[in-house]
This record gives C-alpha cells, sequence and structure tokens, in this order.
C-alpha cells in the first residue's frame, strides 16, 4: 500500500515538473541584445549641426562625426 502511495506521489511530481514548473526568467542572448540595444547608448553631437545621434548612427567623414549624409556632405 505504501509502495502504491509513493509511486503515486512520484507520477504526480513528474507529471508537475514536466507541465507546470517556471520557465527560466532569464531571457536568452538574441532577445536580450534586441531589447536593451538602445538603452545607455551613447549620443554623440554631430560636427556641423550638433544634432545629437547615436553611435551606431553616426557617420565618420575626415575624422569627424556627422549626424547625416548631408552634414557630411558625402
Amino acid at each position: 500500500m505504501i509502495f502504491k502511495l509513493l509511486v503515486l506521489i512520484l507520477i504526480i511530481g513528474g507529471i508537475y515538473f514536466i507541465f507546470f514548473r517556471k520557465k527560466s526568467v532569464t531571457p536568452d542572448s538574441n532577445s536580450k541584445n534586441s531589447s536593451t540595444k538602445n538603452i545607455g547608448e551613447e549620443l554623440i553631437p554631430c560636427f556641423k549641426c550638433g544634432t545629437l545621434t547615436s553611435e551606431n548612427e553616426t557617420i565618420i567623414h575626415n575624422g569627424q562625426q556627422f549626424c547625416s549624409k548631408e552634414c557630411a556632405k558625402i
């Protein structure tokens, strides 16, 4: 009788851990990069007009950083 009860508890516990356990709360690296991509990004002023642009959007021409092709005259 006790053996059957222990087997039943193990089966119920196994079903619980397979279907009802919480998923990992840490996001995978791809979603983390996409969701926090702009957080903490440095803004850089344009050499010509002073407009602030993010580091990945700046255009570097002749050692200066510009906000657009028009300001860089490319």
